[in-house]
């Protein structure tokens, strides 16, 4: 009779375990779509600017605060990805006024990467400087991010773990998008000259 009630007693400590694993889930998929609420009561330009520095860096935004101080009002938004997280401060017409970013050492940089900036800042000119490197994101793995400061103009410069230069963000959605036309036009002339080939067998 005692191993009986144990048996049961253990039973509903595992089936309140389970229970209390999938409220913890569901108040975190509550808090995402909270965030997202949240950012859809923003001004049309704070909501762009934020949505494309989240796609820029595959980030998830986890809290939106307002502040207004010294009659200025801004939205404090922090994001994060698999590798890190940070802070952005931006105005109602999108401007983004502030990043707070976590900056990585120079020595815990990988060898290769070490290399690939060295190489890019002496491409600049023998004044060029370095002076900050972060991790990013770019299709779904890390990479990183350096500025490259040469007479007081900065370039930012990505570079993937194998310390190779990686295309700007720009020119990169560029590239897609020429793909992505190339093969609309590829699918359309084939689809063409299928049409074509249906009319000559009726004509035929």
């Amino acid at each position: 009779m005692k191993t009986m009630t144990t048996i049961i007693l253990s039973l509903a400590a595992v089936a309140a375990c389970g229970a209390e694993r999938e409220g913890g889930s569901s108040a975190g998929g509550a808090s995402d779509q909270q965030h997202s609420e949240r950012l859809q009561k923003l001004p049309p330009q704070a909501q762009q600017t934020l949505t494309r520095e989240a796609q820029m860096h595959e980030a998830r935004i986890r809290e939106i605060d307002t502040v207004e101080k010294n009659g200025a009002k801004f939205y404090q938004v922090e994001m994060e990805n698999q590798d890190r997280s940070w802070a952005v401060k931006v105005t109602e017409d999108g401007t983004i006024v502030q990043v707070k970013k976590t900056a990585v050492d120079w020595e815990d940089l990988p060898q290769p990467v070490r290399d690939g900036l060295l190489r890019e800042a002496k491409q600049q000119g023998q004044e060029a400087m370095i002076t900050e490197v972060e991790t990013t994101r770019r299709g779904g793995t890390m990479a990183y991010k350096a500025e490259i400061e040469t007479q007081g103009k900065a370039k930012d410069v990505t570079i993937d773990p194998q310390g190779q230069k990686m295309p700007e963000q720009q020119q990169q959605q560029q590239q897609q998008q020429q793909q992505q036309q190339q093969q609309q036009q590829q699918g359309g002339s084939s689809s063409g000259s299928q049409g074509g080939k249906q009319k000559s067998v009726r004509q035929q």
